[in-house]
């Protein structure tokens, strides 16, 4: 038995001291939050054709199914910009692409919420629900990023589809 306990003790602190490490870096989303630029706290690749790096991302916090949630985050140490490259459409992108991870965040936690409610549901089971809901992110990431309109009403535009899911997720 005690056994048990160090085997459940472990899980318990990696999961925290995991999180608690992230949390030094990153910027969960929450209503109202807005990255910067001086939030692209990693080292600029210059050798790379790319004028920017953002990295977002969806976090599982917990022990197991019954008990954990997603969060979506934007890594700051992970993401980095070339200071010749700052634009309004930069920070636009990086502003869609949060609330797209969490609009899947919230889809996931829908999930989550009716996974709990079948016995037996396993982490097996939860990472593939996250494959799932990871594939369906980057195909309507894609579908955003094809979206042709002039600067100001693909702005207006794609909030307004951002709220409407947010919103449907609530």
């Amino acid at each position: 038995s005690i056994a048990i306990l160090v085997v459940f003790g472990y899980r318990y602190y990696r999961n925290n001291i995991a999180m608690f490490f992230l949390e030094q870096h990153s910027i969960f989303w929450k209503e109202g939050v807005e990255i910067d630029f001086d939030d692209f706290k990693g080292e600029p690749d210059y050798d790379s054709d790319n004028d920017y790096n953002m990295f977002h991302g969806m976090v599982f916090h917990g022990e197991d199914v019954q008990t954990g949630s997603v969060r979506a985050y934007f890594d700051q140490s992970k993401s980095w910009i070339k200071l010749d490259s700052i634009t309004e459409k930069i920070k636009l992108s990086v502003m869609v692409r949060f609330d797209i991870y969490e609009i899947y965040t919230r889809k996931f936690n829908h999930r989550i919420e009716e996974m709990r409610k079948i016995e037996h549901t396993s982490m097996a089971d939860l990472e593939q629900e996250g494959r799932i809901i990871y594939n369906e992110l980057k195909k309507f990431e894609e579908e955003v990023g094809q979206i042709d309109l002039p600067f100001e009403e693909r702005k207006a535009f794609i909030f307004s589809l951002l709220n409407q899911k947010l919103e449907e997720f609530e």
